[in-house]
């Protein structure tokens, strides 16, 4: 079976998104439209260094004589648990994001004024 291929792919709107949200934000300061383009691009470059999907693994044996139930509870709870620790990543590099944002809107009106 052929693997469908959205366009634009998910990583492309997610960084339009991010994009338009940043330039967004900047726009309600006093930055100028210049410098909004050059702190937008910085925070997108870094925004490619989190890029890197967040997929722990492991591999696990289970001793025999498990019941396939077993299995398939601690499969799951091991999921979920996986699932929870990614969006807890996922928010936790957002937090790091809005504080880079911050900090640069910050550094631009110490190196050109209020």
């Amino acid at each position: 079976m052929d693997k469908i291929i959205e366009f634009p792919s998910q990583a492309i709107r997610d960084r339009s998104l991010l994009e338009k949200t940043i330039k967004q934000v900047l726009s309600t300061t006093d930055v100028d439209e210049e410098t909004n383009d050059a702190i937008t691009k910085r925070l997108l470059s870094i925004c490619d260094l989190y890029k890197t999907e967040f997929r722990p693994s492991a591999s696990f044996s289970f001793p025999h004589g498990i019941s396939e139930e077993d299995i398939k509870s601690f499969t799951s709870s091991l999921d979920k648990f996986s699932q929870s620790f990614s969006e807890q990543v996922q928010g936790f590099l957002i937090s790091l994001l809005v504080e880079r944002l911050q900090t640069e809107i910050k550094l631009y009106f110490a190196e050109h004024g209020p």
